[in-house]
This record gives structure tokens, sequence and C-alpha cells, in this order.
């Protein structure tokens, strides 16, 4: 029985190690600075981020890309994953917006910018700035001030 015991233990270290290898070689055929290029323009002119509901298959596709390859990229060229990626731009949206529209108040910002919840609004906000939306827009009205 020895045998065959480390004959299964091979195979599956085998198809472990093909599946390390494949995942290590997902994005080998794409031309990285094409996607990093396309990625850019497609959050800044169709604003993907702004749907609460954004799944990385979505985006992905855009980029004729899958989800995995899509996840990689984002993981390799940012440091970062698909949801913190994702929320950068929606917290620079927030941030437009509070000075923008004084008049809105923080929760109807927190959707506009495509956040689902105000609490994962607020987390990541404060990542993001190292400080809380209403005192964001307290200060940066206050430095309009002193300015005008």
């Amino acid at each position: 029985g020895t045998f065959s015991n480390s004959k299964k233990f091979e195979d599956v270290s085998e198809i472990l190690r093909k599946q390390r290898y494949q995942r290590s070689t997902r994005l080998q055929l794409v031309n990285q600075d094409e996607i990093a290029e396309k990625l850019q323009r497609i959050m800044v002119e169709q604003e993907p981020f702004l749907n609460s509901n954004l799944r990385i298959t979505e985006l992905a596709r855009k980029l004729s890309l899958n989800g995995p390859q899509l996840s990689e990229f984002i993981n390799r060229r940012f440091n970062s994953n698909f949801n913190s990626y994702i929320n950068e731009f929606r917290v620079e949206k927030a941030k437009q917006l509070l000075i923008d529209k004084p008049q809105l108040d923080i929760t109807n910002i927190a959707y506009d910018s495509g956040f689902n919840s105000i609490s994962s609004f607020n987390a990541a906000f404060k990542k993001n700035t190292n400080i809380t939306p209403g005192r964001y827009r307290k200060q940066r009205l206050e430095m309009s001030q002193d300015n005008n």
C-alpha cells in the first residue's frame, strides 16, 4: 500500500504545481501597459465604479480579460485588490462632490459616489485620506473661504 499512497501524493503535488504555474502565467499573453491604459480610460470616461454592485467580471469583460486575470493585474500593478482599487476612485469622486455640492449630505454623497453603505464609505474615505468625510469638507470649505 505504501507505493500507491506516495503515487497519489506525487499526483496531487504535481497538480498543485501546475495550478500555481498557470496562476503565475495568467497575464503572460496580455500587454499589461495596454491593459493599464485601457483600464484608466474606462475608469475616467465610463466611471463604472459609480455602480455600487460592480463585479470584477463586468470590468474584466470591458478589457477582454476574465475575473482572475484582472484580479492578478490589479494585485501586481497597483499592489491592491479589486475592492480597494475601485474604492479609491469612489473616494476621489466623493471628495469632488463634498466640495462641489456643499448642500448634499454625507449619506447622499456616499451613494452618489458608488458606495452601497455609509459605513463602507466612511471606512474607505478614512483609509484613503486619513480623515472623515465631514472633516474633509469642513477643511476644504474653510480653505476656500480664506482664499476669497
